[in-house]
């Protein structure tokens, strides 16, 4: 049986721009903005207020990771359609859809 995982994204701030690039994905409010890589990564957290990324120089961070069976996965892939943000797993059958 297939198991779907259902969360829910919540943002304390209005995301008033979703931006899709070659590659990555770009959410933005007035005051932050994140940047999601193509293997469900975050690349890039930007505090607008001072113009600058709060990520570690050269750091990447996991966006989800997912634990099944006691054993551990980070996202492979992700996608942003129809409004809602899909994160694939390595392992067969893992997903996050983020609403």
């Amino acid at each position: 049986m297939k198991k779907k995982l259902l969360l829910p994204f919540i943002v304390i701030v209005t995301i008033v721009t979703i931006t899709g690039c070659t590659g990555s994905l770009r959410l933005d409010t007035d005051k932050l903005g994140i940047e999601i890589g193509s293997n469900g990564r975050i690349v890039a957290l930007t505090d607008k207020s001072g113009d600058r990324d709060l990520l570690a120089a050269g750091q990447t961070s996991t966006l989800l990771s997912v634990r099944k069976e006691g054993v551990y996965y980070e996202p492979s892939a992700v996608d942003f359609s129809d409004g809602l943000l899909t994160l694939r797993y390595s392992k067969p059958g893992i997903r996050a859809v983020i609403k």
